[in-house]
């Protein structure tokens, strides 16, 4: 079997960028709440403020009040059933606009770590991304809606010609047009399981069995300032009375939606991306030699889903957890999956 190489990125790794922790999202979201000129961005103030309302004074995750929303846990709070699907989608335009207005600061860092992580997957590359080979048996699946990666990769390497998420480049599941979920097999594959910030769907094209979802990831460009206000997410209702009609859905979700879409037909506009890349994700991992789990903790919504990925890695002869509380992790998934014990090592140490 040839050597195959996938490492699992965890918000540990954008930490020190400025990024939250899932524990720390209510109190990121607070701080900027108060950023926001509510003269610009009242509806978006509205969001931010309506997800932090529901918080209330826990520190659970986001993705447990959105879990929580769609049980119905919160419909006492929110005034019934039919307005749980809207305070979801305000919690994704909070975490979406939360996480866009750190990219210019998180620019300013060098985010070196991930500057290192890359000359880690591609040593001695060049500058020219397509003349790497693109049987390169490396992949990167990351859990987090930030752009670090790419934005490092943008000042790593030239593709000029190509949509930094196509096929020839990142292979993300995303076309240059949009268009078609597709991916080169044997190529490098960096997978973003759940979105990203930049990331919309679009619109619908074609009909009956022929009809394919539009969707796209904006890629970050150096020395761009995106200005996180109303107008950059929403736009008026055609009919001038919706003014919450957003311009395009973010093609960002959380991992109860996600887990809901591959259980059944959902109705979400993410639905056909989400499957396509989980199993893509599922794939490589299948057939992976070597696996690297850097700043994830296996907790929460996810745990039970990627153990389950892990159990398919039957050729994985080694699975690195990387991370200062490595030891822990190392331990606990040792107790949930003793098979893997002989395979697991610790490396305790940020990323």
């Amino acid at each position: 079997m040839p050597e195959s190489k996938v490492y699992i990125l965890g918000a540990g790794c954008s930490k020190d960028c400025g990024y939250p922790l899932g524990a720390e999202m209510k109190a990121d979201l607070e701080q900027f709440g108060r950023s926001l000129d509510s003269a610009r961005s009242p509806r978006l103030q509205r969001a931010v403020a309506d997800t932090v309302e529901l918080f209330g004074t826990t520190t659970e995750t986001i993705d447990v009040l959105v879990q929580k929303l769609y049980g119905g846990n919160l419909d006492e709070i929110i005034g019934g059933p039919q307005n749980r699907h809207p305070r979801v989608i305000s919690a994704t335009l909070a975490t979406c606009a939360a996480f866009l207005v750190k990219e210019a600061s998180a620019r300013a860092t060098g985010f070196r770590a991930y500057r290192e992580f890359l000359s880690d997957l591609f040593p001695n590359a060049e500058t020219q991304w397509l003349r790497i080979p693109q049987s390169n048996r490396c992949h990167v699946l990351t859990f987090n809606y930030d752009r670090l990666f790419e934005m490092a990769f943008v000042d790593r390497f030239i593709f000029s010609g190509y949509g930094l998420y196509d096929v020839r480049v990142l292979n993300s599941g995303v076309t240059l047009e949009g268009i078609n979920i597709k991916f080169t097999p044997e190529a490098f594959s960096f997978l973003k399981l759940h979105g990203s910030v930049g990331g919309w769907t679009v619109d619908w094209t074609g009909t009956g069995s022929t009809k394919q979802q539009i969707c796209y990831f904006e890629a970050p460009v150096a020395g761009k300032v995106i200005t996180v206000d109303n107008d950059y997410f929403f736009s008026e209702g055609p009919d001038g009375q919706h003014p919450d009609h957003l311009k395009k859905p973010p093609l960002l979700f959380f991992p109860y939606q996600r887990q809901y879409i591959l259980s059944t037909e959902s109705g979400f506009a993410f639905d056909s991306y989400a499957r396509e890349v989980w199993k893509r994700a599922t794939e490589l991992i299948s057939n992976a030699t070597d696996i690297h789990v850097i700043g994830y903790s296996f907790s929460g919504i996810d745990r039970e889903p990627m153990l389950k990925m892990l159990d398919q890695a039957h050729h994985c002869r080694r699975l690195v957890i990387q991370g200062l509380d490595a030891e822990r992790i190392c331990y606990k998934l040792k107790l949930d999956r003793p098979q893997l014990g002989n395979l697991i090592q610790s490396v305790p140490i940020r990323f």
